[in-house]
């Protein structure tokens, strides 16, 4: 099934639907409507027989066209498997759970916006409100957005480009994340054993993970960075805010620009190994930079990659 909704000059919503169609279905098509709801039930029902003789019904399309001034108190689907598009909407809530396919949004404005997936993606350009995703095993995009966010991910990958938030929060088990210029007063991301790739973030970040890589480029603004025993990259081209990176266990390595060399750092490695072109202490009260591990490796280069 492909729906798509959209803003059109319409006086009045307006439903289409393309494609075989059973006869359970196109009695079931009619809408049920009551003083505060509409609800619209399509979908490929087929009974024992028409399976023997009707065994493909192929694509079936919805479009669903509203007037250019028409806002959503709650618009809600539930679908199996299927493409879902949107596109110039309003309203206070949209609720999607969708298990397989995808989820496009763009230019549409709600004030709480929840997607559930299984393996299907979702991906939103130009939003605003405050966006939640969950999903097993999709694929998250957001992208030129505004407001807060949420992105759950088990495998697949979570990304987050140029969004402008107070506050963002993405937790990813074992897929990847990425993130490039979000400017957000707080942004948090939680990793197990995936990858982190964090670029020119500006606000206060926090990021845990347990084995997985992170990597950080070019931030603006403080940074906390822990990990159990993955490896973590800093790459730092002019000076930044106050640091603090820790992996137990792992490869810790920052490349840093000269400009560090008047910075005051705090390097804590009881049994690892320590290589670093700025001077650094292990008592350093009052350090901008603050590095920590058990027994791993420090390296703190001097460079511009």
């Amino acid at each position: 099934m492909a729906i798509t909704i959209e803003k059109a000059n319409v006086t009045t919503p307006t439903v289409q639907v393309s494609g075989r169609l059973s006869h359970r279905e196109i009695t079931d098509l009619k809408p049920t409507t009551t003083k505060d709801s509409t609800k619209i039930k399509v979908g490929t029902f087929r009974t024992w027989l028409e399976e023997w003789h009707l065994p493909s019904y192929g694509m079936q399309k919805m479009n669903i066209k509203v007037p250019k001034d028409y806002s959503f108190n709650q618009l809600s689907a539930i679908l199996k498997d299927g493409n879902f598009h949107i596109n110039y909407l309003t309203g206070q809530k949209l609720l999607v759970t969708l298990k397989d396919g995808d989820f496009v949004g763009e230019k549409s404005n709600f004030s709480n916006t929840n997607l559930k997936t299984d393996s299907a993606e979702a991906d939103l350009t130009n939003w605003n409100g405050k966006i939640t995703l969950q999903s097993d095993s999709g694929n998250q995009i957001v992208k030129d957005s505004t407001g807060d966010f949420t992105l759950n991910n088990r495998s697949g990958m979570s990304q987050v480009h140029r969004q402008k938030a107070t506050s963002g929060e993405i937790t990813n088990a074992s897929g990847k994340v990425i993130t490039t210029r979000v400017k957000a007063d707080h942004l948090t991301i939680n990793s197990k054993n995936g990858t982190d790739i964090i670029e020119q973030m500006e606000g206060k970040l926090f990021l845990s993970s347990l084995s997985g890589k992170s990597v950080l480029r070019d931030n603006r603004g403080e940074q906390t960075i822990e990990s159990k025993s993955g490896d973590i990259i800093v790459v730092e081209t002019a000076v930044n805010g106050k640091m603090n990176v820790r992996s137990e266990t792992g490869l810790i390595k920052m490349t840093l620009s000269k400009g560090y060399h008047n910075k005051q750092f705090q390097i804590i490695a009881p049994h690892g190994q320590v290589t670093s072109d700025f001077l650094w202490q292990n008592h350093a009260v009052k350090s901008a930079i603050k590095i920590q591990t058990t027994d791993g490796i420090v390296k703190v280069l001097e460079g511009d990659a």
